[in-house]
């Protein structure tokens, strides 16, 4: 199926908020001991697609800033935000992670719906576009990371693996979601739990 609507060719400009990519490296640092004096093992790992995160603002005022020059650098932007997007299937079938040495859960049907209709506040279902080589993809708000901004537009905005932009209104969606479950606030007792105990005492 086909989803037009949703994407747009992003044209004449640099990365933008909500932009999709192929073929990704990003980098992990290897967890070790401390005080062994052995170096952290960095490991690269690619994965299919990826979602430009930062915010347009802060794109558009790098760019400017670049363009105007190096003498005022307070608005040039060291690294892009940017959150893996799994294709849709192997994120259901927990196979996602393989590459990590990781298995995950299957997710069945019931929260799988849930999260294709985007009512599951730790994923974003993506919607495809078999024209612009969009797959179904599925974010997992867990999993984000940084790439040096130098780089990024160096080897990754190119047309190998520059795919489409999320229009606005699609990308702001992507953006508020994002930012709600960063922000969210893990509570000790649900309220709902709480005010059934209450209610439980009371009838004692």
């Amino acid at each position: 199926m086909n989803h037009p609507y949703v994407y747009a060719l992003a044209e004449g400009k640099g990365p933008s908020q909500g932009s999709l990519y192929k073929e990704v490296a990003l980098a992990s640092v290897g967890l070790l001991e401390p005080r062994t004096g052995i170096e952290p093992e960095i490991e690269e790992f690619v994965f299919p697609y990826v979602v430009l995160m930062s915010q347009e603002c802060d794109l558009q005022q790098d760019r400017a800033a670049r363009a105007g020059g190096v003498d005022d650098q307070d608005k040039w932007l060291i690294n892009y935000l940017v959150c893996p997007a799994y294709p849709a299937e192997m994120l259901r079938e927990g196979t996602h992670l393989e590459q990590l040495g990781r298995k995950a859960m299957r997710i069945t049907s019931t929260p799988w719906r849930n999260i294709k209709q985007n009512q599951n506040q730790r994923y974003h279902f993506l919607a495809p576009c078999t024209d612009l080589q969009v797959p179904e993809l599925a974010i997992d708000f867990k999993h984000f990371a940084s790439i040096s901004r130098d780089l990024f537009c160096r080897q990754y905005h190119t047309r190998h693996h520059y795919l489409a932009s999320l229009r606005e209104v699609y990308r702001e969606q992507l953006s508020q979601r994002f930012a709600a479950f960063l922000s969210r606030i893990g509570l000790p007792v649900d309220h709902h739990r709480f005010a059934g105990e209450l209610s439980h005492a009371a009838e004692m």
